[in-house]
């Protein structure tokens, strides 16, 4: 079991990523919506692939961290695995 001062830090961290990956998330519909460069086809594919796969992280962390915060967990790691 951690500690209390352990798991606030542990906390800290996952809300940072999560607020990492969000703010990735948003800047890649930005560049979606309005891009800064002409993109093939592909090209247009990947972002929209690259969009998915942030916010699947971003959902996760986010679903992670309530989790951590609500149980006696030995690692945000084990929730992030189940």
């Amino acid at each position: 079991m951690l500690t209390k001062t352990v798991k606030q830090e542990e906390i800290q961290r996952m809300k940072t990523e999560w607020i990492d990956a969000c703010q990735k998330k948003a800047a890649l519909y930005e560049e979606l919506d309005r891009p800064t460069r002409p993109r093939s086809h592909d090209a247009q594919l990947d972002l929209v692939n690259q969009i998915k796969s942030v916010g699947v992280q971003c959902g996760s962390l986010y679903v992670a961290l309530g989790a951590f915060r609500r149980s006696k967990a030995v690692s945000a790691e084990a929730i992030l695995a189940s």
